[in-house]
């Protein structure tokens, strides 16, 4: 979203007038505006980021995207589709999603693809397909066995 400004330049609290609403097919549209037609520059952008249905559009639209990362909030819909196509993705040396995983105990990022949902102490990977179960994929021995492309994971190993 963009606010609007006053006369004096001051933003004000309203949004811009005629400029798209930055969700859904808004980002990709806004990218457009701003990127290709208003710096002439005729290509998709190499990267996004996103946590959201919201970003999905933005995640998908653009051919020649190489990257999105996606944080990984343990949750179904379009994100969800995305983050299961991150770990379709996980061993190949080019993937176009990864997955960011998080606690949000603590609001720290964490070193795998997982996420420690609020009030949870358990790390869980992706949302299942019975409502309402998760997916949690710790090894035995509580190592992390799906560290992303280019590691390789020891399970069993300490």
């Amino acid at each position: 979203m963009e606010l609007a400004t006053a006369t004096d330049g001051k933003i004000i609290p309203e949004l811009k007038a005629g400029w798209v609403k930055t969700v859904r097919q808004g980002k990709v549209d806004a990218i457009n505006i701003v990127i290709k037609a208003g710096l002439g520059k005729n290509w998709d952008p190499l990267f996004s980021a996103g946590d959201s249905d919201g970003d999905y559009e933005m995640s998908t639209k653009f051919p020649d995207m190489k990257l999105t990362l996606i944080w990984n909030r343990v949750k179904g819909g379009d994100i969800g589709k995305l983050c299961k196509q991150a770990v379709n993705e996980m061993n190949s040396t080019t993937p176009g999603y990864i997955l960011q995983g998080r606690n949000e105990n603590t609001g720290v990022a964490s070193p795998s693809s997982e996420s420690i949902l609020f009030g949870k102490s358990i790390p869980q990977f992706l949302i299942s397909n019975q409502p309402g179960v998760l997916d949690s994929r710790i090894s035995p021995k509580g190592i992390d066995i799906f560290l992303g492309p280019k590691q390789n994971a020891n399970v069993g190993q300490t």
